[in-house]
């Protein structure tokens, strides 16, 4: 993760140790489709899921907050963890 934060063009360099890939995810489903795209993918990719980012996931897929292909990713993912 330190090589992808440092291909960043930041002022000045970020350490890995002080980054959350949750909260990450978690405040791109508050943002725009492009970002609830990206944790979508990162979700499928492997990232855990928890109740909270599923209640997150849940929200927007109601208020129809993204496009439905990001809605319908999203919400196979929430469904699934439902599931388990």
């Amino acid at each position: 993760m330190q090589s992808a934060l440092n291909s960043l063009p930041l002022k000045q360099p970020l350490d890995a140790s002080l980054v959350s890939l949750r909260e990450i995810i978690g405040t791109a489903f508050n943002g725009s489709d492009y970002w609830a795209g990206l944790a979508a993918g990162w979700l499928e990719s492997g990232f855990p899921l928890d109740a909270e980012l599923v209640a997150q996931i849940d929200a927007g897929v109601s208020s129809k907050q993204w496009e439905q292909n990001t809605r319908h990713r999203l919400y196979r993912l929430a469904r699934r963890f439902g599931r388990s």
